[in-house]
């Protein structure tokens, strides 16, 4: 252990690793504020205050408190409900273009535009998941059989895992999950530490064959 702490202090905490590290952090935090600050779409793949209203924000909220939780035939029946309600309006363009105080946004085609992205369409899709599901795993044992009697062993192997893993798969509830989908979705922190490895390698070879070392 005193050896790796060693190494560490020796090649790590020097004023040409640290300096390049803070700058790279920098970079990276301003890149994170930037992709924040200038979203072009502010219901894409995250609801980004900045971009919203205060009462867009309230009525985006107050929609997740209603529809968060179990999936209920109630819950179903009212996003449907509304949806439609909002999807007829627009389809026959019966609805008032500028700032409707009754809308929950302030803008008929802004809750459309609100429920069909963040709610209506991810509902319908964890509803949908488990009979989707069910098709593919009633495919896979019919898969088994036919292999079973092809004698192909890795077919036969590949649906019977395809069963093992998604029989039974159920989706019961439905929450806002778009800021682990952002976190997930970001990759310029991992551009960001594979030019700080490079750069610490490189760094490592180099004072070590300067001293001599063979590599």
């Amino acid at each position: 252990m005193k050896i790796v702490l060693f190494e560490f202090r020796k090649n790590i905490l020097r004023k040409t690793i640290i300096i390049p590290m803070v700058i790279l952090l920098i970079v990276n935090v301003m890149v994170i504020y930037a992709q924040y600050r200038f979203q072009n779409d502010p219901f894409s793949s995250e609801v980004n205050r900045y971009h919203s209203s205060a009462r867009e924000w309230e009525y985006y909220k107050e929609l997740h408190a209603q529809f968060d939780g179990e999936i209920t035939e109630e819950k179903q029946d009212k996003i449907i409900k509304l949806y439609d309600n909002l999807k007829e309006k627009i389809d026959n363009a019966d609805y008032q273009k500028g700032y409707t105080k009754s809308a929950g946004t302030g803008y008929i085609f802004g809750d459309y535009s609100l429920i069909e992205t963040n709610f209506y369409q991810p509902i319908k899709n964890l509803v949908s998941y488990a009979e989707k599901n069910k098709k593919l795993v009633d495919q896979a044992k019919e898969n088994i059989k036919f292999y079973k009697k092809a004698d192909n062993r890795y077919e036969l192997k590949k649906n019977q895992h395809i069963v093992k893993k998604y029989q039974d798969r159920v989706i019961y509830d439905f929450y806002d999950t778009t800021g682990f989908q952002k976190l997930l979705d970001y990759n310029f922190s991992d551009v960001i530490l594979m030019i700080f490895c490079f750069y610490v390698l490189c760094h490592y070879f180099i004072k070590n064959k300067s001293m001599g070392w063979k590599i």
